[in-house]
């Protein structure tokens, strides 16, 4: 039995002027197509099913059963295709045809989610001189300016493990951290009293999503107690 996956949507889109044809309309320029999601992934979605459709019309009849997986949310942590290993049907080999010029053995997996750095006390801008000069006596700091350093240890980890970690088949790199989002701040007459990040992990298929995020937590919490205002307000996972 034979698994052909592909996802069918796209990113978040933004009507701007940047956009050279419309990116909801599919436009045919000197041989190329133009179109939000030609490339990834409804091209490879498209030769899928011209394949299977040559079979048929050829009157080849596969040795065994071709199970085709049309999914989304592989922009957002691979929804579909959880879902559909979860109630589908086992294979014995299963090909994601996803447009790239690199070709892996193996499927790793990905991980979003959102890490807060949250103040207990709020503070009014005028009082940030008292936060940050000798003598002033406020215990306080920006939840922002806190969360670069979050972000500078994703970085340092995210080096560690291309140069640490390997998964047979699989392309060098792919293991990767990706700052995505970053909200904070309430107004500004206040230093931001919460920050927010949203990353995204993409692992490699011989670790877990478990152990993946336990290592990213307990690396994070280790930086953060090696500073004295995040040990008194605690990392949020």
């Amino acid at each position: 039995k034979l698994i052909l996956n592909g996802h069918v949507d796209v990113a978040n889109v933004y009507y701007d002027s940047n956009w050279q044809y419309p990116p909801f309309q599919l436009t045919e320029i000197e041989g190329w197509l133009y179109g939000r999601g030609v490339s990834d992934m409804k091209g490879g979605m498209a030769s899928l099913f011209y394949g299977l459709e040559k079979l048929h019309q050829e009157g080849r009849r596969p040795k065994g059963d071709i199970v085709v997986q049309s999914v989304v949310g592989e922009e957002v942590g691979e929804a579909g295709t959880k879902r559909a290993c979860e109630i589908g049907p086992q294979a014995d080999l299963a090909l994601v045809l996803d447009t790239s010029e690199n070709m892996a053995l193996g499927q790793g997996g990905v991980i979003t989610g959102w890490i807060s750095v949250k103040s207990k006390n709020t503070i009014h801008d005028g009082a940030r001189s008292q936060t940050i000069h000798a003598g002033g006596g406020l215990f306080g700091a920006s939840a922002i300016e806190k969360m670069t350093k979050i972000i500078q240890a994703l970085n340092e980890l995210e080096q560690h493990w291309a140069v640490m970690k390997y998964s047979p088949g699989m392309p060098p790199g792919a293991n990767t951290i990706n700052p995505a989002v970053i909200e904070g701040g309430r107004h500004p007459a206040f230093i931001a009293d919460e920050c927010r990040l949203w990353i995204t992990v993409h692992y490699l298929p011989n670790e877990s999503y478990e152990d993946v995020t336990k290592e990213i937590e307990a690396y994070l919490n280790r930086v953060a107690d090696a500073d004295i205002w995040l040990r008194e307000n605690p990392l949020q996972f």
